[in-house]
């Protein structure tokens, strides 16, 4: 595999590029990777839960961000109730 490396730069995104061919498969690939060299870091939460009344919106717009943000799985309990049957809340922290 012959592979020619690249660097494009502007104010705000460094992209680093290369171009390649493999012999065996005469094919050619073109890839790419990017950062943010430049932006206010986000200073939000990192882990959110669902809720089931509210919604939630991560100001991350246009911000650098350390690391992967994490959606927890939806909240769901069970209890039993008077009638012999369950009581089911989704999406609540109400664990009864």
């Amino acid at each position: 595999m012959i592979t020619i490396p690249m660097t494009i730069e502007t104010d705000v995104i460094e992209v680093n590029m290369s171009i390649g061919t493999d012999y065996e498969d005469v094919g050619m690939s073109i890839g790419a990777e990017y950062s943010m060299t430049e932006g206010d870091p986000y200073e939000g939460a990192y882990e959110v839960t669902p809720k089931a009344w509210t919604e939630q919106t991560l100001p991350t717009k246009n911000k650098i961000m350390a690391d992967d943000v994490t959606v927890f799985k939806i909240p769901y309990y069970e209890t039993s109730n008077v009638h012999d049957g369950l009581t089911v809340f989704i999406a609540e922290d109400n664990n009864g």
